[in-house]
């Protein structure tokens, strides 16, 4: 069977309805689950029309379409309000029923949510609610149930037992004391919204349900669509087929979509449909009802490692067999619309009209990015009184928006990018609009009203200064100001009327879930070109050509969950929703899209990383087990992907060796840099030779892992400082006294995060106050310094030469006939001399350069000078040698620090091995211990002017590395090739 000749459902309806009442449908109700299939079915009624009369030109009176929520909705004066009000208003309900003050809003917020839920399955399901709620308080009289049946009574048997079995006697008598409010909580509550005029949808429903007459304004009332239907839906349906017949015509049609044998597939949903069409027969008969199980399909799933190469797969998926020019015949259905985005703009240019029924999400858009950076800078607070984080406040500088406010922006960051700490104190916000972004919502004339208050009007009035920059705002730019700004006025209007009365963290969760909920509808035609949808608008609808997108499971079906107050068993009892029903509903979407299809695409995420399992939708693995349909498999190799240019290399042009020259020639040569360009040549040339910055190069605000190492260096310079006498050396005995006693090694600590964090003077006895991160590294350092200076005392004394101690040597590099003599160097951590010479005053015989590491991975072992200057050892840490061998050769040279000509060794310093028995510091090299750094002096040397010749020559391009795991962490990896669209 040829199934591109079959009917789709949108005809059958149509052709059915013009043949009942011909061109006047004036007096007719279509009722849809929701608003888009009535475009659909108003074209098909023309063209079924027209092709009844034989003519083109026909004239017709359209039915009036309506979907379920608005039929019940017309037919009440209460309104339904929104989940915030509702959420507070039964809060104050929960209250003073339960006299519970303690509980504060933020805390009830949560599971308010969830009860709501509950309320509203109940009565969308019209169970009796004081039975329901007295279930538990009639734990000890489960003999006396009579109002059960046999199979309710064993479903809360079974819970019940289970309930006793595994629970404390407190938790059960507490959780029993509130489910004997529960019923008082519900009756009050829809009393309380009934007095203001308000409802949830259960309760409208339910409402509209028991009316004695529903009284529709229309003779026939045509219910399109349906599926798994609710008591509420129930009850309508069965009131309106039972009233009279204003005409020849029944005052209820049901239309329903299915087939028999993918209903037998989707078991679930197959159940209930065949329980409603015997309770409410199919308008249009059973002739073609299973007619599709012979029809041809052209199957295939297809599994890929991320979802933005399924997304940029629609691309040449629409190409492929002309597809896209079918136009609204062919769909790409997305299971996880955060696709969106992607899918749009990866379509083809051959496309002229497409049709996008899913809305932008208002989450992805610029204003709500400068909203949540607004947020975060008002939220994180710093504790040393200092207003915001700056941190935060280099993002709020670096959004565009910002930047057109403000012509000053940009000048501002890079003053700012300069500072490790942002006071409000200092002089820097030239003019209003910067001032007004920077404001501190604490520090406010306008105390009379309440913070968050002032917090969203400072949100919209910077929204509204953008929002008059219209010239340079896009279209959808301008939608999304006005959409975020609606938001922000709703939660005024709550705040502000003292409804809503949260701290700041619960307005901004609030603030966030309102949002990404909220979308910005697309404008174009809706019945012509390829559709673009989410799994719901697909309802009612069939096409020819079908790319399914993100079929996970945990896509389809859509996460569902038993999050509720009500237990599964005693949900099951009383006919609420469950899991089970939720998942057939998913059921009945999949397979009732794919029944007419015959070019059928699915693609899902085969990636297990993260919380990912790489599953397939239960619904595909059904499909192709218990299907009669081949199923073709086929994976998006990397290359598929669409990628974004890339450099793969960069030449060494005459402007790039001027930049290299000036950069080695006249600047004091790291061996950090040294080290990143074995680590990445072309990382080096976007560090040291492009001058490009990372986006962000510290944050002052957490101690990550490098601001751990300079508080550590900082402590161990005071603490040194403090306890070596007046020859510098550091004695034994002074060490255990510091160890004996906390405080000096404390005060060392904390000077050092006074000056590395918030970069006040250790003179400067302003009282700080630590966050709890905080608090905690600073007992790590703590700990840290004491174990390096128990190992330490074991091997004094030493004479300090110099704490972070700055080198520098020059070095002759010869390229072809030319020499240059560069400098090189950098600060050593601790300079000193050891290996006590029997003498009064003591006398040392050799110098350390000591490197310490914070860190627990010590560098791979190095067999020759070569292997320290191999890109491939790079990655076991082989610039540490480079760093440490590196100063030890200038200190081996220096007349300075070296003037009696003693021998040098290079030492890493692991600060958590020190308390390991028979650790060492010192370098080996071949596994024989560095004691003179001059044996390996000239052969490291050499190794180090042929790399800087390497750099320095023209013939050799700056090259990404060839082992992409370095990649991970680097700053630049967007701008390297291999870098996918994500």
């Amino acid at each position: 069977m040829n199934i591109r000749n079959m009917k789709t459902y949108m005809q059958l309806v149509a052709q059915d309805l013009v043949r009942r009442f011909g061109n006047d449908l004036s007096r007719v109700a279509v009722i849809f689950p929701n608003k888009r299939a009535s475009l659909f079915l108003n074209q098909e009624l023309a063209r079924a029309y027209a092709h009844a009369c034989g003519a083109e030109d026909v004239a017709l009176w359209s039915p009036a379409y309506v979907t379920i929520s608005d039929f019940f909705r017309r037919r009440s004066t209460l309104v339904v309000a929104d989940q915030i009000y509702l959420v507070c208003r039964l809060y104050d309900v929960y209250v003073r029923c339960t006299g519970n003050k303690s509980e504060t809003l933020d805390q009830f917020y949560s599971w308010g949510v969830v009860l709501l839920a509950d309320f509203d399955d109940i009565d969308k399901n019209m169970a009796d609610a004081k039975k329901v709620f007295q279930i538990v308080a009639d734990l000890h009289e489960l003999d006396n149930i009579d109002y059960l049946d046999d199979e309710q009574r064993e479903a809360l048997k079974e819970f019940f037992s289970s309930f006793t079995d595994s629970h404390p006697s407190q938790v059960r008598e507490r959780f029993s004391q509130l489910w004997c409010k529960l019923y008082d909580i519900y009756t009050e509550f829809r009393s309380a919204l009934r007095h203001d005029g308000f409802a949830y949808e259960g309760m409208l429903y339910r409402d509209v349900a028991e009316m004695v007459d529903i009284n529709p304004e229309y003779d026939t009332c045509c219910f399109v669509g349906f599926n798994m239907l609710q008591s509420v839906e129930q009850c309508i349906f069965d009131k309106l087929k039972a009233a009279e017949p204003t005409g020849s015509q029944p005052r209820a049609l049901f239309y329903w979509d299915y087939d028999d044998y993918y209903m037998k597939l989707g078991q679930e949903a197959g159940y209930f449909i065949g329980t409603y069409l015997k309770r409410y027969p199919d308008a249009l008969g059973a002739d073609s009802k299973n007619c599709y199980a012979e029809s041809e399909k052209t199957i295939t799933y297809i599994d890929a490692t991320t979802d933005d190469m399924q997304a940029r797969y629609a691309h040449d998926w629409l190409l492929t067999d002309n597809r896209w020019k079918a136009g609204e015949h062919t769909a790409i259905v997305m299971c996880d619309e955060r696709l969106l985005q992607t899918v749009v703009s990866s379509l083809p240019q051959e496309i002229d009209k497409v049709n996008v029924t899913t809305g932008y999400p208002l989450s992805q858009t610029a204003a709500v990015t400068l909203i949540y950076e607004l947020l975060d800078m008002q939220t994180e607070r710093r504790y040393d009184g200092a207003p915001f984080s700056l941190r935060n406040v280099w993002r709020v500088l670096r959004n565009p928006y910002i930047r057109i406010l403000s012509d000053n922006a940009a000048d501002v960051y890079d003053t700012l990018y300069k500072k490790t700490y942002y006071s409000a104190s200092e002089e820097y916000m030239p003019d209003a609009e910067l001032r007004m972004v920077l404001h501190d919502i604490n520090d406010t004339d306008n105390a009379s009203q309440p913070y968050n208050v002032r917090l969203i009007l400072w949100l919209q009035e910077i929204l509204h200064c953008v929002a008059l920059h219209r010239t340079v705002l896009t279209d959808i730019e301008r939608e999304a100001l006005f959409k975020t700004h609606q938001v922000l006025q709703r939660l005024y209007t709550l705040c502000e009327s003292g409804v809503l009365v949260v701290d700041l963290h619960t307005l901004s969760r609030l603030m966030r879930q309102i949002i990404s909920t909220t979308t910005i509808p697309y404008h174009g035609e809706p019945v012509e070109g390829v559709q673009v949808m989410g799994v719901l608008e697909t309802r009612c609808l069939d096409f020819d050509h079908l790319l399914i997108l993100s079929c996970n499971e945990g896509n389809m079906p859509k996460g569902v969950n038993d999050s509720s107050f009500i237990p599964h068993s005693i949900r099951k009892a009383y006919g609420l929703t469950t899991v089970e029903h939720k998942v057939g509903i998913f059921s009945y979407y999949f397979y009732r899209l794919i029944q007419r299809c015959h070019d059928i695409t699915i693609t899902y995420n085969s990636s297990t990383e993260g919380l990912r399992t790489g599953e397939m939708s239960r619904f595909m693995q059904q499909l192709k087990v218990e299907s009669r349909f081949r199923v073709k498999h086929a994976t998006l190799q990397t290359h598929d992907a669409v990628m974004i240019e890339k450099h793969s290399s960069v030449e060494k042009t005459e402007s790039v060796i001027k930049s290299i020259r000036e950069n080695i020639l006249t600047k004091c040569i790291s061996p950090t840099s040294i080290a990143r360009y074995l680590r990445c040549p072309l990382s080096y040339y976007y560090q040291y030779v492009a001058a490009l910055r990372p986006a962000e190069e510290n944050n002052p605000d957490d101690i990550d892992s490098r601001m751990f190492g300079n508080i550590f260096h900082k402590a161990a310079e005071n603490i040194y400082k403090e306890i070596m006498d007046a020859d510098n050396c550091v004695h034994k005995q002074r060490i255990e006294t510091a160890l004996k006693s906390s405080l000096e090694i404390e005060k060392a600590v904390d000077d050092a995060i006074r000056e590395e964090v918030f970069k006040i003077d250790a003179s400067n006895k302003q009282n700080i106050k630590y966050s709890g991160l905080q608090i905690i590294n600073r007992q790590v350092v703590i700990r840290m310094l004491r174990n390096m200076l128990s190992y330490e005392a074991c091997h004094a004394p030493f004479c300090i030469l110099g704490n972070e101690l700055k080198v520098a040597a020059p070095l002759p590099v010869t390229i072809g006939e030319e020499t240059f003599n560069i400098t090189v160097g950098g600060y050593i951590d601790r300079l000193d001399m050891a290996e006590q010479c029997a003498a009064n005053p003591p006398r040392f015989s050799r110098i350390r350069v000591v490197d310490y590491k914070t860190g627990w991975n010590e560098p791979g072992k190095m067999k020759s000078i070569e292997d320290i200057f191999s890109p491939e050892k790079i990655a076991v840490h082989s610039d540490y040698y480079l760093q440490t061998m590196l100063y030890s050769i200038i200190v081996s040279r220096s007349a300075e620090y070296n003037h009696s000509s003693l021998p040098v060794s290079p030492n890493l310093l692991y600060v958590q091995k020190t308390m390991h028995e028979g650790y060492t510091p010192q370098l080996a090299i071949d596994n024989q211990m560095v004691t003179d750094v001059e044996e390996y002096a000239d052969e490291f040397c050499q190794q180090f002017a042929k790399l800087i010749a390497e750099i320095l020559n023209p013939d050799i391009p700056f090259t990404p590395t060839p082992d992409t795991r370095r990649c991970e962490y680097c700053d630049f990896k967007k701008l390297c090739r291999g870098e996918f669209c994500e």
